[in-house]
């Protein structure tokens, strides 16, 4: 493995975690943050732009065979949605 590819890979990765989280609608709710009117809109797009950044990161690691980039794709989505949800659930909530 690349130390270039495996950095790219999980900064692809982890921003990927990040827009996904930011895209989950019961952190805002948890928060006091009331969802706005275009708010079902804007989580579409935090989605999408979440599944384009796990493809790129896919496809950045596919510079090692196939079998070793998925697990290092999935290992790496396991292990940031575990420490992003663990930072989340620090902050107290508003209610």
């Amino acid at each position: 493995m690349t130390d270039t590819a495996f950095y790219v890979t999980e900064a692809a990765i982890l921003a990927a975690c990040v827009l996904w989280a930011c895209s989950l609608v019961f952190i805002r709710n948890k928060y006091g943050w009331p969802p706005q009117p275009g708010a079902k809109k804007q989580v579409i797009l935090l989605r999408l732009a979440a599944v384009a950044a796990f493809a790129f990161a896919l496809q950045s690691s596919l510079s090692w065979s196939v079998v070793p980039a998925i697990a290092l794709c999935i290992m790496l989505v396991s292990l940031n949605s575990i420490v992003l949800s663990f930072v989340v659930s620090l902050r107290p909530s508003k209610k």
